[in-house]
Order: structure tokens, then C-alpha cells, then sequence
């Protein structure tokens, strides 16, 4: 990461990744992924800024699709979320380029 709270194009890109493998896991069991940005800050292992910035680029790309949920009340409840289809071919990228960078190691 760089350093003054900015984040390397890298990190963003490790971010984004880690969200999109959250959010694919629980599609491929068949759930809805239902997250709060707090439990993905904690499983990524950054802030729940990075996280909302993540998710409001991916979301802003046309990547991701959130619905945002709240109670009877007006209690918020986690959002759930879903990755689009453009999200899919961009999620099968960064799995693919973080492959061969690994393999040239």
C-alpha cells in the first residue's frame, strides 16, 4: 500500500479480488450474498473504508450489483450482493493474471 491512506492500483486490485472471491463462493453454493461491509473489512483484513471504496468502484464499473435490505423499522440489514456479467469476465481476469504472476515467481 502506498503510504498517506492512498492505496496502490495493486491493493485496489487485491481488494476488489478478495470481494469478488467472497461474493462468488457464496453464489456457487446457491446463497445470496448478504455482507456487511464490517465482515468483509475483517475477512479481506482492511479497513471498512477500503472495503466501501471497493464496492462503490466495482459497483460504479458495472460490476457489481448491490440491493440494500432494512427491517420493518428501518433497521439496515447487510446488502446483498451479486457480480454482473461483466463482472464475471473481470473477476476471470484478475484470477487469471494473478496466476501467471505467480507462476513466474
Amino acid at each position: 500500500m502506498a503510504g498517506r491512506g492512498r492505496a496502490s492500483v495493486a491493493d485496489m486490485a487485491r481488494v476488489e479480488l478478495a470481494i469478488l472471491q467472497s461474493i462468488d463462493a457464496v453464489e456457487k453454493r446457491g446463497d445470496a450474498a448478504g455482507f456487511s461491509r464490517a465482515w468483509l473489512a475483517k475477512q479481506v483484513g482492511v479497513s471498512e473504508w477500503r472495503i466501501h471504496a471497493a464496492i462503490s468502484r466495482l459497483s460504479e464499473a458495472g460490476l457489481l450489483d448491490q440491493e440494500v435490505h432494512f427491517t420493518e423499522a428501518g433497521a439496515q440489514l447487510p446488502n446483498t450482493y451479486s457480480i454482473t456479467d461483466s463482472g464475471r469476465w473481470y473477476f476471470k481476469g484478475l484470477e487469471m493474471g494473478k496466476r501467471i504472476a505467480s507462476e513466474k515467481r
